[in-house]
């Protein structure tokens, strides 16, 4: 009885494996998941150019800490949820005459400070010439701060609760696997950003479009343990300019309290910035 049990043990073992295997076989997508079912954190950096309506620049240099999930289902849809915060900025200065100063703080219109954004796609698994590609066309839902220097200084810089942007767009993912250990990916993204602060004193809502290039790679170094390398670029079209100069409170628009009635202040929009993000995580 014993040896019966252990042969229909070592059976069941070997049937429940060839079913793995045949499953790999008709999935298109197994080897990817292997590399697109993950979850992570990763550390940012990144450095802008800003640019206010008189043309004068200021560099930003700022650190995120970023949380990511993501996965490749069985019928080939893609999902991926990435969450982020800003963890320390520094004005560089100008690089031209400007200042990107305004009362004592950078008077930017930042629109990274922290956020969460959604995509849903799906992929498309191509075998070209025994090489393995999968691209992936999907849309982007997000909600992301805006730091927007008008907003705060007009609430005596304490009530933000409505500086950020609603963000919408679409993207293309295409990926590429080099081995069993490493896939490679380029993804080129474009959103649309509804300002939702409200700005004041003559300034316009800074909607804009952005336009995202990021190239990264996967290394999964054992089982369940993945590294991650990516470099980006963004560069950010504006729906209205920002005013070179703008005076708090100025043409019976109101003061607003902490003394800054009266103060001349230059809003900086973002015009570019790239970085570079490292991460490590566990896939599933």
């Amino acid at each position: 009885m014993k040896k019966i049990t252990k042969t229909l043990l070592v059976v069941s073992i070997i049937a429940s494996g060839n079913m793995a295997m045949a499953d790999d076989a008709t999935n298109p997508y197994a080897e990817f998941q292997k590399f697109n079912n993950q979850i992570s954190i990763g550390m940012s950096f990144s450095q802008s150019t800003l640019a206010n309506g008189a043309g004068q620049q200021v560099l930003q240099q700022s650190q995120f800490m970023n949380f990511d999930a993501e996965h490749q289902f069985n019928n080939g849809i893609w999902a991926n949820l990435n969450a982020y915060m800003m963890t320390a900025t520094n004005s560089l200065g100008n690089q031209a005459v400007g200042t990107g100063m305004g009362y004592g703080q950078p008077g930017t219109q930042q629109s990274n400070v922290g956020g969460f954004n959604a995509k849903v796609g799906y992929a498309y698994p191509l075998d070209i010439a025994s090489q393995k590609f999968m691209l992936t066309p999907y849309g982007i839902l997000g909600r992301n701060t805006n730091l927007a220097m008008s907003t705060i200084m007009s609430n005596e810089q304490i009530n933000i609760t409505n500086d950020y942007f609603i963000t919408a767009g679409l993207g293309l993912r295409a990926q590429y696997l080099v081995n069993k250990y490493v896939n490679v990916y380029f993804d080129q993204a474009w959103t649309y950003n509804w300002d939702q602060s409200g700005p004041v004193y003559g300034i316009m809502p800074q909607n804009n479009q952005a336009f995202t290039t990021t190239l990264g790679a996967k290394y999964n170094v054992w089982q369940q343990l993945q590294l991650g390398v990516a470099a980006f670029y963004n560069n950010y079209q504006y729906a209205a300019a920002a005013p070179a100069y703008t005076t708090i409170g100025a043409s019976g628009q109101g003061a607003s309290g902490g003394g800054v009635n009266g103060s001349v202040v230059s809003i900086y929009q973002p015009q570019y910035d790239y970085g570079m993000m490292l991460s490590v995580g566990m896939t599933f």
